[in-house]
């Protein structure tokens, strides 16, 4: 990205020269499931799911991770996180729920892999950290009351889980979420020119295959 197109943009928060991307690339991908294969695995929630895939296209930065007890209790208490010294406001804390059966298989400092409710690997926590999930605390500083009996601490109450996991996380983006927000998109686009736009990115999937060593020139059109 050029330095004009860069000024005309919002800075990336964190002090961050650009968004963090915790993305596992196509071509290192059987390297990544048969890490996770070998590893513990927690089981996320779609909601959880989500906050999964911002952090890894970097919609959360800086965050690189679920995090840690002691960021997130930092976040509850001031609404900031700290980077090079340097405040910024945040005030919602984020890390990943789990149950105690699961807490009990993770060792400190480990990886544990991440799975879908349809139990499909989607990412690799590194570096991992389990610890209570005080949800009074939550509701009362995300919330502003003690009371539960609202849509967000119903949701905090309903749930089952009582520990919380952080860590650095890289994320398995699944091909057909990418084309199913493609197809979504080429549905805009009058009849008369989706075969054309169909066209175009098939190319560009093609010549992004070459560059990921996945094909040869030779195998794609010229």
């Amino acid at each position: 990205m050029s330095k004009e197109m860069q000024q005309d943009l919002v800075p990336v928060h964190g002090g961050l020269a650009e968004p963090v991307d915790r993305t596992v690339p196509l071509s290192q991908r059987p390297t990544f499931l048969a890490e996770a294969s070998s590893l513990s695995s927690i089981r996320v929630s779609d909601a959880d799911l989500s906050t999964v895939y911002r952090i890894s296209d970097g919609a959360l930065s800086p965050l690189e991770g679920p995090m840690k007890e002691a960021e997130y209790n930092q976040v509850l208490d001031s609404s900031v996180i700290i980077r090079d010294g340097q405040r910024y406001a945040w005030t919602i804390p984020l890390a990943l729920p789990v149950t105690d059966q699961e807490a009990e298989a993770i060792a400190a400092g480990a990886s544990v892999a991440v799975c879908n409710e349809a139990n499909e690997v989607i990412a690799i926590v590194d570096d991992v950290e389990v610890f209570p999930w005080d949800k009074e605390r939550y509701v009362s500083s995300v919330y502003g009351t003690d009371r539960f009996d609202h849509p967000g601490g119903d949701i905090v109450s309903s749930d089952s889980r009582t520990q919380l996991l952080g860590g650095t996380v890289q994320v398995r983006v699944a091909l057909r979420r990418r084309r199913r927000r493609r197809q979504q998109l080429v549905r805009r686009f009058p009849p008369r020119r989706r075969g054309r736009l169909r066209a175009r990115r098939l190319r560009l999937d093609q010549r992004q295959q070459v560059l990921q060593g996945l094909r040869s020139p030779g195998e794609i059109g010229q």
